[in-house]
């Protein structure tokens, strides 16, 4: 693991020798990670509520769950790394997919179903966070299925980690969790379907209510 370490720093010298050198890999890295976030974005503010998450090459599980109600703005820079931590430990480039769920298109079809959830989470104290406290749960049910690395684990400023432990967690995640019992298999079959899917031939597959997006195959196409 030490000498491929060595080989990986000895590549970036060697990308960036020079301040041309430099200036054509930023030019070449925005072009890769532009072309994923443009197959990852959308335009629609209907599909802004959404959870999402990232596979790395040759792993089974994803190694990051997140999630928004911004999702023009979080998409868009979940590869550029501008705000987003992801890409910052994990390019783009070994990312073998990234699936999308709109759960508030899921939810919409469901008006009662959304009532009652609604109601329990007031019931609860949790009034002008309804929506934001659904995705916060939703992502919880999922980090707490699948334990991504870049989740299970935070960092200390001594250069440690601190495990999270979902099972204890008092967040507002957790809590609104306790009210998604019957809508959380409906997000959840939706995201295994995706993350099952093949990539189509522009690195993108899409089915209702979510999408996923193959960032090599987007890479290939944009070289």
């Amino acid at each position: 693991m030490a000498q491929l370490y060595g080989v990986w720093i000895d590549s970036i010298r060697a990308l960036t020798a020079t301040p041309d050198d430099a200036a054509t890999h930023l030019d070449r890295r925005l072009r890769l990670t532009t072309a994923v976030g443009r197959a990852l974005s959308h335009t629609d503010p209907a599909l802004d509520r959404l959870v999402y998450g990232v596979w790395l090459e040759r792993h089974l599980q994803p190694v990051y769950i997140g999630q928004t109600l911004e999702g023009r703005r979080r998409l868009w820079d979940l590869p550029i790394g501008e705000s987003h931590h992801l890409a910052n430990s994990f390019p783009p480039e070994i990312w073998s997919r990234v699936v999308v769920v709109y759960w508030d298109v899921l939810l919409q079809q469901c008006p009662h179903l959304t009532e009652r959830i609604i109601s329990m989470l007031l019931s609860d104290g949790i009034s002008d966070k309804s929506y934001a406290a659904i995705g916060l749960g939703l992502e919880f049910l999922l980090q707490r299925q699948f334990q991504p690395l870049f989740n299970r684990r935070k960092k200390r400023r001594d250069g440690s980690w601190r495990v999270v432990d979902w099972e204890s967690s008092e967040s507002l995640g957790a809590l609104a969790a306790q009210h998604l019992g019957e809508f959380f298999p409906q997000v959840a079959h939706v995201w295994g379907t995706l993350a099952a899917l093949p990539p189509g031939p522009d690195g993108v597959a899409s089915l209702p209510g979510g999408r996923v997006v193959f960032p090599g195959s987007v890479l290939r196409s944009s070289l």
